[in-house]
């Protein structure tokens, strides 16, 4: 029962494995189950928050009064996009991005910025699949290491 209150908690926006690996800490459960738990945790999101972002961009650009903001939030991505010509490089940030732990860099908003920026999404699953991995080995070194 409690395994399953760490798959949940590692799926909660903000809190994310992060938080996850910390309640696995305290708990002082078995550091890779929790840690292989913690991460299909927190990928299983990706695919949820990549159709609803997209579905709820398309239907604000429906919208007449949201159109602009659509196209506003669609226009900023796409220019940033531009910016960032080795798309190779895009998904090494995104996979560090989401595997520094720090807060705000995670699953949720990895996965948005891939969306706003328009990376192949495949490619940005495993990049954030491994930014996961790594996230969870410096959360495991910094408390488990150090405590």
């Amino acid at each position: 029962m409690i395994y399953l209150h760490l798959f949940i908690i590692s799926m909660l926006p903000l809190i994310e494995l992060r938080g996850a690996i910390i309640y696995a800490a305290v708990y002082k459960l078995n550091i890779f189950l929790s840690i292989a738990i913690c991460v299909l945790g927190n990928i299983i999101v990706i695919p949820i928050i990549y159709i609803f972002a997209m579905k709820t961009i398309d239907l604000l650009a429906k919208i007449k009064y949201t159109k602009k903001i659509a196209d506003f939030i669609l226009h900023k991505g796409h220019k940033a996009a531009l910016k960032l010509k080795a798309k190779k490089s895009s998904y090494i940030a995104l996979l560090l991005f989401v595997g520094i732990p720090l807060p705000g860099t995670g699953v949720w908003t990895g996965t948005l910025a891939s969306i706003l920026l328009g990376l192949d999404p495949k490619k940005s699953f495993v990049a954030m699949l491994f930014g996961c991995i790594l996230a969870s080995i410096i959360m495991y070194l910094s408390l488990y290491v150090v405590i």
